[in-house]
């Protein structure tokens, strides 16, 4: 953790499933009211496995005030199936009925 100039603090956290992203959510929320969080997920395969998993979890630890970006799944190689994106985790939050006009938004480079 470290405080930029502005008084930003930013926070590298290892988060690499809907648990640990909700318990890095629950912290960071202790320390400011609003969260600017960058996700990136790691492999096809976990990532069809938990795409639900990893909606409902944005879904209860955002807030209106927040902002998700995800960036595309980090692919380590081999023969992964890559039938899922990022995207495909944006396009079905936003498609279900949610209070909050804008839960999450892809980054694309």
């Amino acid at each position: 953790m470290t405080r930029t100039a502005k008084g930003v603090i930013v926070v590298d956290d290892f988060a690499h499933n809907p648990a640990k992203i909700a318990a890095a959510v629950s912290a960071a929320r202790t320390l400011a009211r609003r969260i600017i969080a960058i996700y990136q997920p790691h492999g096809f395969g976990p990532t069809r496995f938990l795409k639900d998993e990893y909606i409902a979890t944005f879904r209860q630890t955002l807030h209106d005030r927040d902002t998700l970006y995800l960036l595309p799944i980090y692919y380590a190689g081999g023969t992964a199936n890559k039938n899922i994106s990022s995207g495909d985790i944006v396009k079905n939050s936003v498609r279900s009925p949610l209070p909050r006009k804008r839960l999450l938004t892809a980054m694309r480079f």
